[in-house]
């Protein structure tokens, strides 16, 4: 049997979807629970700083990262 922890990859955002979860991971999972008095930018000059590093923990290509899954995020669903 594969080692589960091969499904896993940790990378940099890579397309505008990724960016999309980066953020919504960070504002809903991280600033709304644990900052729920401070408003989350994603335009933040300390997104760009030198050194800031985003990324994320992504399984069978759907992002699931820092700590929390984007499986809490509402997509659209094509209409039939």
């Amino acid at each position: 049997m594969a080692d589960p922890r091969d499904r896993y990859t940790l990378r940099p955002p890579q397309s505008s979807d990724d960016w999309i979860a980066y953020h919504a991971i960070r504002r809903d999972a991280i600033f709304a629970p644990l900052l729920p008095r401070h408003v989350y930018d994603e335009h933040d000059p300390d997104e760009f700083k030198p050194g800031h590093l985003p990324h994320l923990l992504v399984r069978a290509a759907k992002s699931s990262a820092p700590c929390a899954s984007t499986s809490s995020i509402p997509r659209k669903r094509a209409s039939a």
